[in-house]
């Protein structure tokens, strides 16, 4: 097995892994006695989440950090919603809209183990090509387009190694989702 093969091999397990933690930390979460009455409510819902979550992802020690909790709301939500998520989280949890509290829980859910196993790849796969040579980074962009190449688009196949080159740490990021989408195809 080469170097490219325990990258990509590992690449595949640090995604996985942090997916496994968030899974694990959602449902060991109760919302079973939560009544929705008003945003404090919720408010407080959403920080008992998002402090598991940091704990189960990050260090044990952010359980119950409410301030880590409500930074990392803002961090999945405000893409999406803006720069004041809050109102628009708390009317989605109050009246169902996109699958309820049950939506924005498995939402956040995708994004934090998304986030943070894009930040762990990135690093581990900057690692390795600055430990490499230009000619063994050219080797390994030709290995692995010759071993994946057949999941690639035909134009970046069809452009060859030349071109896999400059661009071949943002494939090597990528292909754990890759490698996931193609494990969800049923």
């Amino acid at each position: 097995m080469s170097g490219l093969d325990f990258l990509v091999d590992d690449l595949t397990r640090i995604y996985d892994e942090y997916l496994s933690k968030v899974d694990r930390a959602v449902n060991a979460f109760s919302s079973r006695s939560f009544s929705a009455h008003d945003w404090s409510s919720c408010e407080r819902l959403m920080e008992r989440f998002f402090a598991d979550i940091n704990a189960a992802v990050l260090d044990p020690s952010f359980a119950g950090n409410a301030y880590m909790a409500r930074s990392t709301f803002r961090q999945v939500f405000e893409p999406k919603y803006g720069p004041y998520p809050e109102r628009l989280v708390y009317e989605r949890i109050i009246h169902g809209h996109d699958g309820g509290l049950n939506g924005v829980i498995q939402e956040a859910a995708a994004v934090v183990a998304d986030t943070f196993a894009e930040r762990a790849i990135s690093n581990r796969v900057d690692r390795y090509l600055d430990r490499q040579s230009d000619g063994a980074v050219r080797l390994a962009a030709s290995d692995y387009l010759f071993t994946f190449g057949h999941l690639l688009p035909k134009d970046v196949t069809s452009k060859g190694t030349d071109y896999l080159v400059p661009v071949f740490g943002r494939f090597l990021k990528q292909h754990p989702r890759l490698v996931r989408k193609l494990r969800n195809i049923r």
